[in-house]
């Protein structure tokens, strides 16, 4: 039996993600992926961006089996052992400045403000100069749901946990503004998605 778990939405959008992260990678250095999920991301990252170390994390075991599992398949050397991390919770351990890029993909939708708040700060204190922050997921626009299935999938996420759902786009700007962190791209991504970029002065 595999611990190996697969999410399609992963599969579909990891190439998209892959491709605007291409503009504003560096060269070398250490990338954190929060809530790494099934971990068929950090592979595929790890794959195009070899010249690269990348850490995947989750706040769940399962996941962390999924990550470890997907990692053992490829031949990759540029990939650490999946680590368990809250990241609502700082740590001298890892938000510590010294990453060059922190990746964190559909998460703040079904979180709570306060979490996402916290995993901002987090992420932009593990972040070194110059890092780069990479954001992806489903946010409204203007504080407005866009499309049917954002309607339909923000009402089931706040059936089920009354204070998290979708954030808006400029709200997010800001909270990562209010980090120190400097805006680089807010881009038009599949399935009606927003990639966030922002860089670390």
């Amino acid at each position: 039996m595999t611990d190996k778990i697969f999410a399609d939405w992963a599969e579909r959008n990891k190439t998209p993600i892959a491709d605007v992260m291409a503009e504003f990678l560096p060269q070398r250095g250490e990338v954190l992926e929060i809530a790494s999920g099934s971990g068929q991301h950090v592979v595929h990252f790890a794959q195009r961006f070899a010249q690269l170390n990348w850490q995947p994390t989750d706040i769940l075991a399962d996941r962390v089996a999924s990550i470890n599992a997907y990692r053992a398949d490829t031949d990759c050397h540029n990939i650490h052992p999946a680590r368990q991390l809250d990241a609502r919770q700082a740590g001298p351990d890892w938000a510590n400045g010294s990453y060059q890029a922190v990746v964190i993909v559909n998460v703040f939708h079904l979180i709570t403000t306060p979490d996402t708040r916290a995993i901002l700060r987090n992420a932009a204190q593990a972040l070194a100069p110059g890092g780069m922050l990479f954001i992806y997921g489903p946010f409204m626009r203007g504080g407005e749901l866009t499309s049917a299935g954002d309607q339909d999938f923000d009402q089931r996420i706040r059936s089920e946990t009354p204070d998290a759902g979708y954030k808006d786009d400029f709200d997010m700007i800001d909270w990562i503004q209010e980090e120190w962190l400097d805006m680089r791209l807010v881009a038009e991504m599949p399935a009606n998605n927003l990639m966030l970029v922002a860089a670390k002065p």
